[in-house]
C-alpha cells in the first residue's frame, strides 16, 4: 500500500480543510452576531464569547463545503503537476488514489453526526443563555430611549428606568430574583391573540423582578397606584397595588427542534411539555378545563335550595365578597344563564370586610369567566339585567339599572393551578374523562395532541436530516476528488463550482424533506424519502463521474 502518498494527500487536504473551515466559520459566526450586537445584547468581550459559542453550530454547515474545496484543490494540483500520471504509471489505480478522501470523509461524517446530536445543542444553549442574562438590560436601554418594550402579550412604556439597586431577598421563596428594575411613569397594554389592545393601565411606578428557573427567564411586575381600564367591558378600576402574572421572556435565539440534543429528544417522549410550544398548548387546555369546571361549580352553588348559602366569590383585593343566588342557572357553552322564577329574583349580596354593604336583585343575568389576566386564576364576571340596587339600612331607596356589570371576582379555591401541574398525558386523559361534552376543552385537547404528534414528526425528520447531511459530507468530498481527476487540466474554481453546487442542492433537498416530514397532511415517509433523495442524486453523480474516469 502506498502509505507515503496517502499521508501526503491526507496532510494537504487536512490543511486546506482546516484553513477554509476556520475562515467560513468565523465569517458566518460574526454574521450571526450582528442582530444581537445591534440590539445592545453584546459588548466587546461578550461578542468574542458569543462567536466562540456559535462556531460549533456553524461548523456543521461549513464542513461539507470546506471539504469539497480541499479535495478539489488537492486533486486538481495532483493532476496539473502530473503527480497523478506518475502514480498511474507506478501501478496505483484511481480507486487507490481515493483512499485518503474516503478516510477523511468517513471521519467528517462521524464527526458531523456527533457534533449535530451532542455538541451543537449545548453550545447553542450557552449562547442563548448569555443573551438571556442581558435581556433585561435591553429593556432598560429601550425604556431610557423612550421606546415601548414588548414582553409576552404585554407592551410596556416608562418615562425612566433604574437598574442600579440590588434584587431583594424574598423570605419563603425557593427561587430568588436575580435583578431589580425600578420604573417611573409606567403604561402597560395587554394584547389579545390577534395583537390588538385588550386593556391598558397606567401607574406611578413599578418594580420588575427577573427570575432564572432552569433554562427559562421569568419576569414579574408590581405596579403602584394603578388606573386599570378594560377596553372590552368599558370598566375602570383604581388599584393601590397590582401584581401582574409571571411573564416568560422568549429566548433571543429562536427555539427550534434542530437544537435539541440526543438525550433531550429521548426525554421528549416522556415529557413533551418540556418543549415551549407544547407547554403553551397544554396551558391553553388547562385554562379551558378550569373554565369549564368553574362554570359547573358556579351553576351548582348559585342555585337557591334549602341548605345552600349561594355562590361565594372574592373581590380583587380579597376583602370583598359577592354572594350570588339564583332560582334558575343553566349552562350554555361558556356562559351561565341566570333567571328569576316567580317572585324569586336573582340576588347578589355584596360584603366588605365581613359586613354587608349592598344587595342587588335582578330578573336575569349572565356569568362567564376570563382566564389569566391579571391573576393566574380565571376571573368571574357577572352581568345583571333589570337590576335594583339596595344599600344596607336604606331598603326603600334603590336605584334601577337596565344592565349592570359587577367588578371582577374570583373563586375562593384554586382551579387552574392543580391542572397546570399535571403532565400532558394525564391532562388529556382527565379532559376526555371529565369534559368530553365541552366543545372548548375538546378543541384545546385536539390542538395539544396535534402539537405533540407534530413535534414527534419534526424530531424524527431532524434526526434523519442530521444523518443525511453527515453522509453528504463524504459524498461531496469524493465527488470533488473524482471530478478533479476526470476533468484533468481544468480550472480548480470551475471544478469546485460543480461540487459547491451539488452541496447546495443536497442541503436544500434535505431541508425541504424535513419540512415535508413535519407536515401533518403528508405521510412521514414522503418527507424522509425526500431527505435522502439529495444523497441519492449525489451518489448517482459520483458514480457517473467515476465511471467516466475509469474508462480512461
Amino acid at each position: 500500500m502506498p502509505w507515503t502518498i496517502y499521508r501526503y494527500i491526507f496532510k494537504d487536504m487536512l490543511k486546506l480543510l482546516a484553513t477554509s473551515a476556520a475562515v467560513l466559520v468565523l465569517v458566518i459566526s460574526f454574521a450571526a452576531a450582528i442582530k444581537p450586537l445591534s440590539e445592545g445584547l453584546l459588548g466587546p468581550g461578550a461578542l468574542v464569547k458569543y462567536v466562540l459559542y456559535m462556531a460549533p453550530s456553524m461548523l456543521g454547515f461549513v464542513l461539507p463545503f470546506a471539504g469539497a474545496f480541499a479535495s478539489t484543490l488537492v486533486y486538481t494540483r495532483l493532476v496539473n503537476d502530473n503527480e497523478l500520471l506518475v502514480c498511474r504509471a507506478g501501478g496505483i489505480s484511481y480507486r487507490a488514489m481515493l483512499v485518503p478522501v474516503v478516510f477523511l470523509g468517513l471521519g467528517l461524517t462521524l464527526g458531523l453526526f456527533y457534533l449535530g446530536n451532542w455538541v451543537v445543542p449545548s453550545f447553542y444553549k450557552r449562547a442563548a443563555h448569555m443573551l438571556e442574562k442581558d435581556v433585561m438590560q435591553v429593556v432598560v436601554n429601550q425604556v431610557q430611549q423612550l421606546r415601548p418594550v414588548k414582553l409576552g402579550n404585554m407592551v410596556l412604556y416608562a418615562d425612566a428606568a433604574d437598574d442600579s439597586r440590588e434584587a431583594p431577598v424574598i423570605p419563603g421563596d425557593k427561587v430568588q430574583p436575580t435583578k431589580l428594575i425600578r420604573l417611573r411613569g409606567v403604561a402597560v397594554g395587554q394584547l389579545d391573540e390577534t395583537g390588538r389592545l385588550r386593556n391598558d393601565s397606567t401607574a406611578e411606578a413599578a418594580d420588575v423582578l427577573l427570575y432564572r428557573v432552569g433554562d427559562q427567564t421569568w419576569a414579574t411586575m408590581r405596579l403602584e397606584n394603578v388606573a386599570f381600564y378594560d377596553a372590552v367591558r368599558g370598566d375602570l378600576f383604581l388599584i393601590e397595588e397590582w401584581l401582574l402574572p409571571q411573564i416568560l421572556l422568549p429566548s433571543p435565539v429562536k427555539d427550534d427542534p434542530s437544537f435539541l440534543s440526543w438525550p433531550e429528544i429521548r426525554e421528549l417522549r416522556d415529557e413533551p411539555e418540556r418543549y415551549d410550544r407544547i407547554r403553551e398548548h397544554k396551558q391553553v387546555l388547562a385554562e379551558a378545563m378550569a373554565t369549564e369546571r368553574l362554570l359547573r361549580e358556579l351553576r351548582e352553588s348559585s342555585l337557591q335550595a334549602k341548605g345552600r348559602d349561594g355562590m361565594v366569590l372574592l373581590g380583587v383585593h380579597g376583602q370583598e365578597r359577592y354572594i350570588l343566588r339564583s332560582p334558575v342557572a343553566e349552562q350554555s357553552g361558556r356562559w351561565l344563564k341566570l333567571s328569576s322564577r316567580g317572585a324569586e329574583p336573582v340576588r347578589v349580596e355584596y360584603e366588605r370586610r365581613g359586613e354587608p354593604v349592598r344587595r342587588i336583585e335582578a330578573q336575569s343575568g349572565l356569568v362567564w369567566t376570563e382566564a389569566g389576566d391579571p391573576q393566574p386564576e380565571p376571573w368571574v364576571r357577572i352581568e345583571l339585567k333589570n337590576a335594583s340596587v339596595y344599600d344596607v339600612g336604606r331598603e326603600r331607596h334603590g336605584s334601577e339599572h337596565t344592565r349592570m356589570t359587577l367588578p371582577r371576582s374570583r373563586w375562593p379555591e384554586p382551579v387552574l393551578e392543580p391542572l397546570s401541574q399535571l403532565g400532558s398525558g394525564p391532562l388529556l386523559a382527565e379532559a376526555a374523562r371529565e369534559y368530553g361534552d365541552a366543545e372548548s376543552v375538546m378543541s384545546a385537547g385536539w390542538m395539544l395532541r396535534h402539537q405533540i404528534v407534530d413535534l414527534s414528526r419534526q424530531v424524527v425528520a431532524q434526526l434523519h436530516e442530521r444523518a443525511a447531511l453527515s453522509v453528504a459530507c463524504l459524498l461531496v468530498l469524493s465527488l470533488g476528488a473524482v471530478m478533479s481527476m476526470a476533468m484533468g487540466g481544468g480550472m480548480p474554481l470551475v471544478i469546485y463550482f460543480w461540487s459547491f453546487l451539488s452541496a447546495i442542492v443536497v442541503v436544500m433537498i434535505c431541508h425541504s424533506g424535513e419540512n415535508l416530514a413535519g407536515h401533518p397532511d403528508l405521510p412521514r415517509s414522503v418527507g424522509l424519502s425526500v431527505i435522502w433523495m439529495g444523497n441519492l442524486l449525489l451518489l448517482v453523480a459520483l458514480s457517473t463521474a467515476y465511471l467516466k474516469l475509469a474508462k480512461n
